[in-house]
């Protein structure tokens, strides 16, 4: 059905690269990893500034221990669309990371890897202290941890706020329009897993 549909797309080169990518994951969900690999690398051909992909495919590359030096490039141009992003370290166990943010689940990567965990600061979500305590832990939002406003300021149509978190990191957040916190004031941050980028790191 996916190639069918591709050979009806004209004058698309967005549209038709997504047709590949989709391909290319169907095939790497039946362990097809010759075709898969053919069809991502048609994807960015014709479209390379996909960071979703260029993520994947460095991940997958890696996962299959095939080409590192491509997976490396990969991750590389996948960091240059995350330049204004958060990033946190951690080490793999097993399969999961543990972080002041709860756990994060990386398959496929070995065990002791050191990984990035990437999120951008409009994806965070800011919650109210309460006596010292923030929202409880959720499978979809992950442990909170706090953070004290170091920086708010109003930039265009959105608030940006700097935390000086307790595990020693400085967060960026984004909230549309004004929301000044006062400085030194406690929040506590979570990190949605379905906005999170992991890559080994370099």
């Amino acid at each position: 059905m996916l190639n069918k549909g591709k050979l009806l797309v004209f004058d698309n080169e967005v549209m038709e690269s997504e047709f590949y990518q989709q391909i290319g994951d169907a095939h790497y969900g039946q362990k097809k990893i010759k075709e898969a690999f053919y069809n991502f690398d048609k994807s960015l051909e014709i479209n390379e500034k996909n960071p979703i992909l260029l993520n994947n495919f460095s991940y997958y590359l890696a996962v299959q221990n095939m080409t590192l030096e491509k997976a490396e490039t990969l991750i590389l141009k996948a960091l240059q669309f995350f330049s204004d992003a958060n990033a946190i370290q951690a080490t793999l166990n097993g399969s999961l990371a543990d972080t002041p943010f709860g756990q994060f689940f990386a398959p496929g990567l070995a065990d002791g890897t050191d990984i990035d965990i990437v999120f951008r600061p409009q994806h965070i979500r800011i919650d109210f202290d309460r006596k010292g305590q923030g929202p409880l832990p959720t499978a979809s939002q992950g442990v909170a941890a706090r953070g004290i406003v170091k920086r708010a300021r109003f930039v265009g149509n959105e608030s940006l706020i700097e935390f000086e978190m307790d595990f020693g990191s400085t967060i960026k957040v984004t909230v549309p329009n004004v929301f000044l916190p006062n400085i030194g004031h406690p929040l506590w941050l979570t990190v949605p897993r379905d906005k999170c980028h992991i890559f080994p790191k370099q």
